[in-house]
């Protein structure tokens, strides 16, 4: 699938879409595609216009076009292809819809960095941003938005396998985009490709909401358009999904779609809605690590892992049936524990809505983490309803007396430092990996920073904090202070949580049916 052009480039060839042919002239439209293709946008459009809501379509050019001149010699591109075809029909026909098309932008601004890499099929961080521009020119026109300048981006060249690289075992330059985000995440159902849904907040944009439907060439515009609207929603779905509509009630709506795949005419009608797709998608463990545009400090001097991530692993383990490891994350990332308190933790300490945390006394078999100075004082922690269904949920399966150790061997018998470290190296860090983490995030200790980084979201103070998860001096916090502190909108831990956990639902029918069957 990869062809071999000058200077080192690589381009994609014999896929689905032929799209070597869509640029030879071997593949085009059908009237009766035109047609379809006219129908549908026309179809798109008078739906959100009942609603009152704009609609922008843009095409991202193949790298076929714009580096054609890196195209191997025995490929003769021709001038009027597919997409052009659509466009012309379009105004032929009077459609309300016309399709942007940066081409000529991304041609013009080769000459500054690379658009596209010669390694992958997709544009660079810097051919995303002038694709941006260009969509931002008819957004500006329809919507209020926020501007990002190029002067608030810094662009780094590095170098990369890419999908078309690692077929062939060769690596070349890739442009990525650093800026500091004003945008978060709220929300990210890990879903590989078509599935894939995430939503973001910025309070330095407007309060204006877009959706926007598209493929993977949508994933570094997304990171752009996050920061111009007071809320995003992605959607990776090949069609207007009017479900998803309707509940965003959005100010304006945009496709993004890559133009080799514009050949197969999309059936808004007939294709599996978002929910199915993601639902699919979850069935088979068709997942991905979290988007960390947004939320990842790479530097910064108080490493933790936000629920999205936290919730990527447990999904990988929950995929495989270790509920009670999927648990015992929970209890680390959701209750503030400490290794060795979550192994001493004993079913008669989990109470109506907090955890008593008792002195762990147990001669050489304490975990090597936290204060080594000796046993610490009774605390009692708050239990975050996601952790409270949590415990449940696995005390159920178990069947676990009421009073027994909560995490333990099938003897009954409570875990030991020993098997602790055998769980960090044989079951958390390959989980961890598996999601996504790299190998300085593998660390399960981090997951400890979640529980402190979510109540300094609610708006505790770093007092109460330091108290629930026993990091306290006598003078300040033990660990380090950061703008969170003080969180202009606080947010409740729970609703964090549950924004990161896109199968609650469906685990909580798990849990009322485990509940039943012990009841029977």
């Amino acid at each position: 699938m990869v062809l071999e052009g000058r200077d080192d480039w690589l381009f994609l060839t014999k896929d689905s879409n032929d799209v070597v042919g869509q640029h030879t002239g071997r593949r085009r439209f059908s009237d009766e595609d035109l047609r379809r293709w006219c129908e549908i946008l026309d179809g798109r459009a008078a739906f959100l216009q009942e609603l009152g809501i704009p609609y922008l379509f843009m095409a991202a050019p193949d790298a076929h076009a714009v580096y054609r001149d890196k195209l191997p010699a025995e490929v003769k591109p021709i001038s009027t292809r597919p997409i052009h075809q659509l466009m012309s029909h379009l105004a032929d026909s009077g459609s309300v819809t016309r399709i942007i098309y940066p081409l000529e932008e991304m041609i013009a601004a080769r000459e500054d960095d690379h658009v596209i890499s010669p390694v992958d099929t997709h544009w660079t961080e810097f051919g995303s941003y002038v694709a941006y521009l260009t969509l931002l020119a008819e957004l500006e026109r329809v919507v209020p938005i926020r501007r990002i300048e190029e002067k608030d981006l810094t662009f780094v060249t590095t170098d990369i396998e890419g999908d078309l690289g690692s077929k062939v075992g060769r690596t070349g330059p890739m442009v990525v985009a650093r800026m500091e985000p004003a945008a978060r995440l709220v929300s990210d159902n890990c879903v590989f490709n078509i599935g894939s849904h995430v939503v973001t907040e910025c309070s330095e944009a407007p309060p204006t909401t877009c959706v926007l439907f598209g493929d993977s060439y949508s994933n570094s515009v997304v990171r752009y358009l996050s920061e111009s609207f007071g809320r995003l929603v992605f959607a990776h779905v090949p069609f207007v999904d009017r479900e998803l509509v309707e509940d965003e009630q959005p100010d304006v709506v945009v496709t993004v779609m890559a133009e080799r795949f514009m050949i197969r005419v999309p059936k808004d009608d007939t294709e599996p809605s978002l929910v199915r797709q993601a639902r699919y998608k979850y069935e088979h463990g068709l997942l991905r690590p979290a988007w960390r545009f947004w939320d990842r400090k790479i530097n910064s001097p108080d490493p933790t892992l936000i629920p999205v991530e936290v919730e990527a692993i447990r999904s990988v383990l929950l995929a495989s049936g270790r509920l009670q490891d999927a648990t015992l994350v929970s209890i680390l990332a959701y209750g503030g524990l400490r290794p060795r308190e979550a192994l001493a933790l004993r079913w008669e300490s989990v109470r109506e809505g907090r955890l008593e945390i008792r002195p762990s006394d147990l001669p050489g078999n304490e975990v090597p983490a936290g204060n080594p100075a000796g046993p610490e004082p009774f605390r009692a922690v708050g239990l975050l309803g996601p952790l409270a269904e949590d415990l449940e949920s696995w005390r159920v399966q178990s069947g676990a007396p009421s009073d027994g150790p909560v995490f333990r061997n099938s003897d009954g018998s409570r875990w030991v430092a020993a098997q602790w470290r055998q769980w960090v190296d044989e079951v958390y860090e390959p989980a961890a990996k598996q999601s996504g983490l790299q190998d300085e995030w593998l660390s399960p200790h981090l997951l400890r920073g979640t529980f402190r980084k979510l109540l300094l979201g609610e708006g505790h103070m770093w007092p109460e904090v330091a108290e629930q998860i026993g990091d306290w001096s006598g003078e300040g916090p033990s660990f380090p202070l950061d703008v969170d502190v003080a969180p202009a909108q606080p947010s409740p831990a729970d609703e964090e949580i549950r924004r990161a956990r896109p199968r609650r639902s469906r685990f909580a029918r798990w849990r009322d049916a485990l509940r039943e069957r012990a009841k029977r």
